[in-house]
């Protein structure tokens, strides 16, 4: 249910159970939008309502850092950041 949840790590489908329920007090079937790590909850929210609750899904990536820089000259930053160690 679309109920507020213990701060703690849940699986995709707690989160697409929750979405779902969300969705279906909308009444009508809409557009789900998922970036990068969301991906599993969006699939398993469509797989839970189908058509009857999910008009389309729209898959997207970030943008890359060219496209969100101020600075014209700069070459793209093609480097990971440094992970951290546990």
């Amino acid at each position: 249910s679309a109920t507020p949840k213990p701060r703690r790590f849940y699986a995709p489908e707690v989160w697409a159970g929750q979405l779902d329920d969300y969705i279906r007090s909308l009444g009508e079937p809409c557009v789900l939008v998922s970036q990068g790590g969301q991906l599993p909850c969006a699939l398993e929210t469509w797989r839970l309502g189908g058509a009857e609750t999910i008009k389309g899904l729209a898959l997207l990536s970030p943008p890359p850092l060219s496209f969100v820089t101020d600075d014209e000259g700069a070459a793209p930053d093609r480097t990971a950041p440094p992970r951290r160690r546990a």
